[in-house]
């Protein structure tokens, strides 16, 4: 279903894997959903692949895009001050 996606462009082939205890794996996450959002619907629209349940409404795509942006703006405030915490410490 990717490779058959004339959307999407780039090397990316599957979902990032959520990992806890890695910083911005969340932003990561759903940047990858947004990427694939055609593909991840497609999947979960299936009835054999039993991924219904896993499916976003559209008000949770709403959600999930306002997340994204609120974790765009902290990604950009940490990356534009991670070389001053050397500079503290």
């Amino acid at each position: 279903m990717v490779d058959a996606d004339p959307g999407l462009e780039g090397s990316q082939r599957v979902l990032t894997r959520r990992v806890p205890t890695r910083w911005n794996s969340d932003l990561n996450c759903l940047l990858a959903h947004f990427y694939f959002r055609d593909v991840v619907e497609q999947f979960t629209a299936i009835p054999s692949l039993k991924l219904h349940a896993y499916r976003l409404s559209d008000t949770q795509w709403r959600i999930a895009d306002d997340v994204r942006e609120v974790l765009l703006v902290c990604h950009s405030f940490s990356a534009s001050t991670e070389n001053n915490i050397f500079i503290v410490i």
